[in-house]
């Protein structure tokens, strides 16, 4: 696992999380630029994230035993916060939300992830 570092600008206080999804693909493979509006849908809904940070109370949740910063997270579609800095969207969410740690990313999370050699999804940077 590689280490996390919190870009956002953000410090989630409390039972909150701060958490960031893959990046998604501007373009198709044969090179067809994908709709600004398409991408953010598939950014919104994307459901696997990796913990950025969490608040003082967020680690004593139920739902959050075990789960450290760096780690891959199963999270609801639209109960999130948005929080975009730097073209990254972030999300902001209660640890109760959470729904557990993530060990292998299922297909359809992953339909067009940004391909690069590091970062915590091992697609993004």
């Amino acid at each position: 696992m590689s280490e996390v570092v919190n870009e956002s600008g953000f410090e989630p206080t409390g039972d909150l999380v701060l958490v960031l999804p893959p990046k998604i693909e501007t373009t198709t493979a044969s090179g067809i630029a994908i709709p600004q509006s398409v991408i953010d849908k598939e950014q919104i809904s994307c459901r696997v994230a990796v913990v950025i940070a969490m608040g003082e109370q967020a680690p004593l949740h139920p739902r959050m035993k075990g789960i450290e910063v760096g780690q891959k997270v199963l999270i609801p579609r639209y109960v999130q916060d948005r929080w975009v800095v730097g073209g990254d969207m972030y999300y902001i969410l209660r640890a109760e939300s959470v729904h557990g740690r993530v060990t292998k990313i299922p297909d359809y999370e992953m339909n067009a992830p940004v391909r690069a050699k590091e970062g915590p999804f091992g697609v993004n940077t």
